[in-house]
This record gives C-alpha cells, structure tokens and sequence, in this order.
C-alpha cells in the first residue's frame, strides 16, 4: 500500500496530493519538490493498480494526481481511464518522457487531450519549476482549458525585463498583478527554481513588448561588444518564439534583416571570435547560442576563405544561422548533430522524426518569410552536413554553392562542438581530422587550418 507522508497539514490544506511511479528515487524527488511550496499531505503508490486501490477507498481525500506512465502493473494510462470515468473532478497530471505527438495517439490517454480537461504533462527527467507550477496553477484554477498552456521563461530574462513585466501587469502564475519582480526573483532564486511561468496569452504579451524593445535597440548604436552580442542572442530568441506562435512571420521580415546587419557589422568591428565566443557562452538559451555561434564562426571561415566572395554573401550566411533550427521548439534539441549519438537513440520515434526533418521545415517557414531567398534556405537544408542528409556528399560537389554549403555546415558543427565541449579556438585543431572526413571540401578545410 502506499506510503502516506501526514508531516505537515494545514486547516485548509487537508486534502492530499497523491503521486505514483515504480521509482523510488523519482517518488522522493517529487516528494521534496512539492512539499518545499505545499503544506497538503502526501501519498505514493508504486504502480497503477496501486493507486487505483488508493482511489476505490478514499478519492475524496485527494485532491491533485501526479502520475508516472511508464510503469509495470498499471501504467499512468490505466490510472488515467479510471480517474476520467470514475473520479473526473479530480485533476490529473501525467509525468513522462514521450513527446506529445505520441501521448496523443495513446488510446489509454484519449479524453487527456481533447475534453478541456487538459492538464499539463510534465516532460521527465523533470525540472522542479515544472511540477511545482503545474500543480500550483491546479490548485489554483482547476482543469487547463486545452487553449490555455502553460508557457516559461528563464528567471534570468524574467528579470531582465522587469520592468515590462511591471509596467504592463503581466501575470505571472502563482502571483497577483502587484507583484515586485524583484521580490519574486530573490524567492525564486532562493528555492533554486529556474523559470517564470505564465498562461499563453501574457507569454504573447511577454513576446510583443520584448520584439519592441530589440527593434528599437537595433537601431541604436553601442560602443560595448558586450550590449551587441546579448542584444543579438535575445533577438534570435524572439524569432524563434514568434515561429513556434505561428503567426506575424511578416514582422520577422524587416527584424531579422535588422538582426543580420547588426551581426556582420559587429564582426566587421571585431576581429578576436575568442571575445565574441565567451560573451556568447553567457547567455541561456541554446538555440539563440548556436545561431549567434554559427554567424560569426561562419563570417569568420568566410572572411579566411580561399574562395571567392561577394558581399552579399555574409549576409546570406548569418540569415541562414538564425533559422536554422527555427522549426525546433524544444530548445534541448537542438545540439543533436548526429543520428549515431545516445542522445538521439534514446528518443521516441516521433522526436528522432522531428529532428530528421527539421532541416527541411526549418527552410519551410524561412520561405514563408522571404520567398525568393533560395540560397539561404539550401543553407538551411543542408547545415547538419552528411549526418542528417546521406546526399550531402553529392550535393557539395557543385562548384561555389558546394562550397558554400560545406563552410556553412562546418561552422554549425564546429559551433555546436565549442557550445557542448566549451572548446576555445586552439582547441578546435583536435578537431579538424574528423571535420575533414565529413566535409571532404580542400578549400574550406584550409580555411579552418588557417584560422585555427
């Protein structure tokens, strides 16, 4: 039977948070996290039919269900069919590591997705910030309506736009309107939680006011590498959070243009990519990382290039980097650069598949936005090299675009290599044999010689 934590109860706190999973040490992990933000009891059971015997005698004593899904003996699929025909008023988080594209063709899940009363899967291995906030936004309004999900921020970019978030009343969830987002950050940094929550349409509010803020200082002029590089950084953060909305592609237009002169006129300024590589590395967002990364790694293999060049061409380089991953919303995607790592292996069929073709739906919605930019989305398509795309080898043979598509892979996987493995530029000379096997191209790889 399972174990019930009765530790710490408040008079108006007297029901209880049940919490299921076969693993003991995931049990005390939740455990902790929810008893550091509630005073309601805890208790646990250790697989599904467990939990529905815990049900049968006493649902009226619990109020939130937290719920692993893989699980012998009754999987969270059977706790959830028994939950929605049986006791549907009590609200029902699932915890695990598929993506949703597969929960949702899971019969034993039908009725989590499409009946408004959708509750936030909380992906595993979890953040506390996650679990802590799901069940906080229950506790607090009942069911998720499907339109409403929740939406984070990094608690370092919380405040750094905090007095948007002040000025504009934007709630946070846990939180009234007249929160100080000093205050908040403290507490928040106190407990270790590393992301702001909110509902979707104050994270579009959030996204709105943050595009003008970058628009504007686009156009200003900074005399500190530094202000250029985080401008940078949070502008291609906004592109890609504008392509996981959906909407207003037209606005990117003119902003990512902007974005790019402002990139190669910071390069044109500096010529040490060790200064441009360490300020990059501060900032929190990978995509943004990698794109900022493969810009100026890229301008810089350009710059030393034995081919030739034409002006236009840095540009085309740097617009390529920016949406290159712009179809991947999850951002822990995007340093997978090879089908033949364990990371890829471990994840479902339908993340594997996200990942093969994001090349391709990446240069999709660049379309979308410059529809006659056909040497930017073949960019685009190719930036992976040979380990997503087996005809990358016949495709670079052909004269100056081939070696264009070459340089601009390399600088995505050298990018991805400084990012993961913290390389400086002397260290990349250790990687030049293996990238020379890959991008079997004599100028390019002169280029990184030279550099390096």
């Amino acid at each position: 039977m399972g174990k019930d934590n009765k530790n710490s109860q408040g008079p108006e706190n007297q029901k209880k948070i049940l919490m299921i999973d076969d693993s003991d040490s995931a049990l005390e992990i939740m455990e902790l996290y929810v008893e550091s933000e509630f005073d309601n009891p805890i208790i646990t059971a250790t697989n599904g039919n467990e939990a529905i015997d815990i049900l049968k005698k006493s649902h009226e004593d619990i109020s939130v269900i937290i719920c692993d899904y893989n699980m012998p003996k009754g999987d969270g699929g059977d706790v959830f069919q028994y939950v929605n025909k049986n006791t549907p008023d009590i609200p029902f988080i699932l915890v695990c590591g598929e993506d949703p594209h597969t929960l949702k063709s899971l019969p034993k899940l039908d009725g989590l997705f499409e009946d408004k009363k959708v509750l936030p899967v909380v992906p595993k291995p979890f953040r506390k910030d996650g679990l802590v906030q799901a069940v906080k936004y229950i506790k607090n309004h009942g069911h998720v309506e499907q339109s409403q999900s929740l939406k984070k921020i990094h608690l370092n970019r919380f405040f750094q736009y905090n007095d948007l978030f002040e000025k504009n009343k934007i709630k946070i969830l846990g939180h009234t309107e007249n929160y100080k987002s000093e205050s908040v950050f403290l507490k928040y940094k106190e407990k270790n939680l590393q992301y702001v929550y909110f509902e979707k349409e104050q994270y579009e509010v959030f996204i709105k006011l943050v595009y003008r803020e970058i628009e504007n200082e686009l156009k200003s002029t900074h005399a500190v590498l530094d202000d250029d590089i985080c401008l940078q950084l949070d502008g291609v953060q906004i592109i890609h959070e504008y392509l996981s909305l959906g909407h207003n592609f037209n606005e990117l237009k003119s902003f990512s243009t902007q974005l790019a002169s402002s990139i190669l006129k910071t390069f044109k300024l500096n010529d040490s990519f060790e200064k441009i590589r360490l300020l990059i590395l501060k900032h929190p967002h990978a995509p943004s990382q990698l794109a900022i990364m493969t810009s100026y790694l890229s301008c810089f293999l350009l710059q030393n290039s034995a081919t030739s060049y034409h002006e236009d061409k840095f540009e085309h380089f740097i617009k390529a980097a920016l949406f290159m991953d712009g179809s991947l919303e999850d951002e822990d995607l995007v340093m997978i650069s090879n089908p033949d790592f364990e990371q890829y292996k471990k994840l479902s069929p339908s993340y594997q598949k996200l990942i093969d073709n994001h090349s391709f739906e990446s240069g999709e919605l660049f379309s979308k936005i410059f529809p006659n930019a056909v040497k930017e989305k073949v960019l685009i398509e190719n930036h992976h090299g040979p380990q997503f795309n087996k005809n990358f080898h016949d495709f670079i043979k052909a004269g100056d675009e081939g070696n264009d598509i070459c340089l601009f892979s390399l600088s995505q996987n050298l990018a991805q290599e400084i990012l993961t493995k913290n390389l400086d530029i002397m260290s990349l000379k250790k990687n030049i044999k293996r990238f020379e096997e890959d991008h079997p191209s004599e100028k390019v790889i002169k280029s990184l010689k030279k550099l390096a």
